[in-house]
């Protein structure tokens, strides 16, 4: 054997091992990738799930102001007859020194906020009721 036909058969051999080592470090680096682009979308599920709640955070907040808002025109509408009627005036013929607690439901779950802005407003109200009976 000559020289030449050794050289041509290691070359034939070496091919399918580089063959080989070529396609292994190219699945490597798509595996890379791959895992890369799952963390990409855990991620961006994470975020995903984050923004869903708080679009419901922000529905609720949403329906509680609602829900204060018709509070507060059935407490000024109440004000309004009260004040029509003459400070006292109704309810002193019904027997009733303040209005009926029922007109706007309380919660049941909670415990009434004293530092809210609307007991804060229902208190001065109740002064100002009592200012107007007492003139």
């Amino acid at each position: 054997m000559s020289i030449g036909h050794i050289l041509l058969a290691a070359a034939i051999f070496a091919i399918p091992v580089l063959l080989k080592y070529f396609l292994a470090f190219e699945t490597r680096s798509l595996v890379e990738s791959l895992r890369s682009r799952e963390e990409e979308v855990r991620r961006l599920s994470a975020q995903w799930r984050s923004l869903e709640r708080e679009r419901l955070v922000m529905r609720r907040a949403i329906n509680q102001v609602r829900t204060q808002k018709r509070h507060a025109a059935q407490r000024r509408e109440r004000l309004e007859r009260l004040h029509r009627q003459g400070a006292g005036g109704y309810f002193a013929m019904e027997g009733e020194s303040e209005p009926a607690a029922a007109s706007y439901p309380a919660d049941a779950h909670q415990a009434p906020d004293t530092n809210s802005p609307d007991a804060t407003l229902a208190a001065g109200i109740d002064e100002s009721a009592a200012a107007m009976a007492a003139a």
